[in-house]
């Protein structure tokens, strides 16, 4: 089993299988958190104060 990592500064996101090879978005919102995107997707949101990901209660698609 392969383990996927994303790097964001000093922080380390793990990914699942489904990802390798993928590239995966990190959108900076505020000085404590950033969006993480699969193509238009959000993934969720990165806190940069606990490392912590933390998700959304339900999908969510980037509107431009």
């Amino acid at each position: 089993m392969k383990v996927v990592f994303a790097q964001y500064g000093p922080h380390r996101v793990f990914f699942g299988n489904p990802f390798i090879g993928e590239v995966v978005g990190f959108e900076e919102i505020s000085d404590r958190h950033c969006r993480l995107y699969f193509a238009d997707a959000i993934l969720g949101i990165l806190d940069l104060y606990t490392s912590k990901v933390l998700k959304y209660q339900r999908l969510l698609y980037r509107i431009d």
